[in-house]
């Protein structure tokens, strides 16, 4: 019961209005307080433990999902949960799925899960099949952190992705030098070409968010947007946020 959830949220680059959140871990220690996920992500990583802490998280956001749907009965958010390579390996990982969504059914709200280029590079004709899975689940799926890997363009036409979200690198170097900016709109046409929703991430300042706009980029995150809380943290959870 110490592991818990923050939500940072995802907004519509034009409008600002929420459309939904990035689930994040956070551990409160009973003598430690707040252990920075940094510390015990790491460390669970290098052992089994991530599979069984990953699949909490993905569970925790599934009963969340349904909650918002009493609480935010007028809304239409996603929740975006990170996967570990672990976790994608697991042969049985779509059908863990499937009996969280057969147990926490949102009628309204929609699961999201951010997967990295080094999750799908360790066995790429495997993941490609359990994320088909997946997708037939109705699940949503992001290709995190995209751009600064060598293989990511070809792992867009090999996977079954609807959302890309750019690389912060990219967007944080966007008022330092005209080629981040150029890689930043070269990517948001491709998404476009595919169908794709590009998200644009570590957003910080006001000029990354005007010239993404500009640009039409879909969705925006970072901290000028919006800082991951705790639904405790507000008076009055998030629906006076959407």
């Amino acid at each position: 019961g110490e592991i818990s959830l923050a939500f940072q949220p995802i907004v519509h680059s034009g409008t600002l209005e929420i459309a939904g959140f990035e689930a994040l871990m956070r551990w409160k220690h009973p003598r430690r307080g707040e252990v920075q996920p940094s510390e015990f992500i790491a460390i669970a990583e290098r052992s089994d433990l991530i599979v069984e802490l990953g699949n909490h998280a993905l569970e925790l956001a599934m009963r969340q999902l349904m909650d918002w749907d009493v609480q935010l009965p007028d809304a239409r958010l996603f929740l975006s949960v990170n996967v570990s390579s672990q976790q994608v390996m697991m042969r049985d990982f779509a059908n863990t799925l499937s009996g969280m969504k057969a147990r926490f059914t949102s009628r309204r709200h929609k699961l999201r899960l951010e997967i990295t280029e080094t999750v799908l590079m360790q066995n790429p004709e495997h993941n490609s099949r359990i994320l088909q899975k997946v997708k037939e689940l109705g699940i949503g799926l992001a290709m995190d952190d995209f751009g600064p890997g060598y293989s990511s363009l070809a792992y867009l036409s090999y996977f079954p992705f609807d959302t890309i979200k750019i690389d912060r690198s990219f967007v944080q170097n966007i008022g330092k030098d005209t080629n981040s900016l150029s890689i930043v709109e070269t990517i948001i046409r491709l998404g476009r070409s595919l169908r794709m929703k590009v998200v644009a991430e570590g957003v910080e300042t006001e000029l990354e968010l005007t010239a993404l706009a500009r640009t039409g980029c879909d969705e925006i995150q970072g901290f000028l947007v919006g800082r991951p809380v705790k639904i405790e943290q507000r008076r009055f959870g998030l629906a006076d946020m959407v």
